[in-house]
């Protein structure tokens, strides 16, 4: 299992809260995360059974690859 700290912001720095997070696991037969919504800070804790990175996915965009860890994504 791996955990993915998703910080995620507009272009001024503010927090985007209430935004949809879901991750796509890059391992073969490795399905999708449960959606996740971000808090007042902007932050979201996504959990992936299968893999240590998959691809990113905000209120339904596609937001590239992230690994495990603490990642920061920018709305514009």
């Amino acid at each position: 299992m791996a955990l993915f700290e998703i910080h995620v912001q507009y272009s001024d720095g503010s927090p985007a809260s209430g935004v949809r997070v879901v991750l796509s696991s890059s391992a073969l037969l490795g399905g999708m995360s449960k959606p996740e919504w971000t808090d007042s800070h902007g932050r979201a804790v996504v959990e992936l059974s299968t893999a240590a990175s998959g691809t990113l996915y905000v209120d339904g965009r596609d937001r590239g690859t992230v690994r495990a860890g603490r990642s920061v994504v920018t709305l514009r």
